[in-house]
């Protein structure tokens, strides 16, 4: 659901900052052994047109997903991080780098109460977690995230596959089963209104989703 007063861009930028400098914690704690974490397996792994899909909070919860969970390569970071720049995130790609010249100054970004609360509750990193903590960021941030809007038409998908380095066979399956159209799906809809986020699964996740939130 899009929020009534949509945030600004830096508003964006520096409550998306705030959630990924959280992230970078989890994920050290994860290493630590003071979090746990279950592996999953992904579909396919997410290109740069699936990135620039991606709502803020499923950016967030992308780079946990990848340092934690499935054990992105280095390719994928940095597709991550050009994401970060393409959309002006000036500030979240400097907190995702721990740049030593950032403070932890939250001045100017926005209460993210649902966010801080299933994070503070995580006692488990799970596929499931992370879309709760996605969605619950992008109830706040969901409009003038610099995403694009709609479904990825399947020639982007193919487009992903062959850069992120898929099997040959499977970009055939794909492209005999789905077909190569270059026309997002969300373009055919007759709808009116906002568009909703692109579904976790669309963007090469895992179906396999659970809450593993502590009560």
């Amino acid at each position: 659901m899009t929020p009534k007063n949509s945030p600004t861009a830096r508003e964006v930028d520096l409550t998306l900052a705030r959630a990924l400098r959280r992230a970078r914690a989890l994920a050290r704690a994860v290493e630590n052994g003071q979090v746990a974490a279950r592996p999953a397996h992904r579909t396919r792994t997410p290109g740069p047109n699936s990135y620039k899909r991606m709502t803020a909070g499923q950016l967030v919860t992308a780079a946990l997903g990848g340092a934690v969970l499935y054990a992105w390569s280095k390719q994928e970071e940095q597709t991550f991080e050009r994401e970060l720049a393409n959309r002006g995130f000036e500030e979240s790609l400097a907190r995702w780098r721990e740049d030593a010249t950032v403070t932890d100054d939250d001045a100017g970004s926005l209460a993210t109460d649902r966010f801080d609360q299933a994070f503070d509750r995580l006692s488990v990193v799970t596929v499931g977690s992370l879309e709760t903590l996605a969605v619950a960021l992008d109830e706040v941030l969901l409009g003038n995230d610099g995403r694009v809007d709609g479904a990825l038409p399947a020639s982007e998908v193919i487009e992903d596959m062959q850069i992120t380095g898929a099997h040959p066979d499977a970009v055939a399956a794909y492209e005999q089963g789905v077909g190569v159209s270059p026309v997002s799906p969300t373009d055919a809809l007759t709808e009116q209104g906002p568009l909703e986020p692109t579904p976790a699964s669309e963007l090469g996740y895992s179906s396999e989703a659970t809450d593993d939130l502590a009560l």
